[in-house]
């Protein structure tokens, strides 16, 4: 939300209520210049309102975590499940294959190899670490900008990756 009102896309007003505590409203101003993420933050806040009140606010997490989630992806930060289905599909290709040369010329160990080879790689892909090297470059310039800090975005991107590959 910080980032959408540092850009001037969401004016944030409070006041204090009836029993002294402050309530905040959050007001949407221009959502034709949202994008990925910032259009998926705005949706889940403000629904089809242009103003919510803060203490009224219901967030479903999983979906901005799908969101952040493809956001990351877009900005090519985390790895997509790309090299899995690519070694998935290369195994029905060899299936294929093993089955058409065995019905006709008779040299099926061919497509037996491409299988395996497509095996290797759905499971190659499994052991790759989640974050890419431009996201672990970016996650270091994080670190250096704000050291002992990275703020939700660093945390997310460190951790998510560590804790799929059993490392705290």
């Amino acid at each position: 939300m910080a980032n959408l009102r540092d850009r001037g896309l969401v004016e944030v007003t409070g006041h204090r209520t009836a029993d002294g505590l402050a309530d905040w409203t959050l007001t949407l101003r221009d959502a034709g210049e949202l994008t990925g993420i910032d259009r998926a933050v705005a949706g889940e806040v403000f629904g089809s309102a242009r103003t919510v009140r803060l203490s009224e606010l219901r967030i479903d997490p999983a979906r901005l975590d799908a969101a952040a989630l493809a956001r990351l992806r877009e900005l090519r930060l985390l790895r997509g499940p790309r090299l899995r289905r690519a070694g998935l599909r290369v195994i029905g290709y060899g299936v294929f294959l093993t089955v058409l040369l065995a019905l006709t010329v008779g040299y099926a160990q061919l497509g037996v190899v491409l299988a395996v080879a497509g095996a290797a790689l759905a499971a190659g892909a499994a052991g790759l670490p989640a974050r890419t090297r431009l996201g672990s470059q970016t996650l270091r310039r994080l670190a250096a900008s704000a050291p002992g800090d990275l703020g939700e975005f660093g945390t997310a991107l460190a951790g998510r990756s560590l804790r799929r590959h059993g490392r705290p």
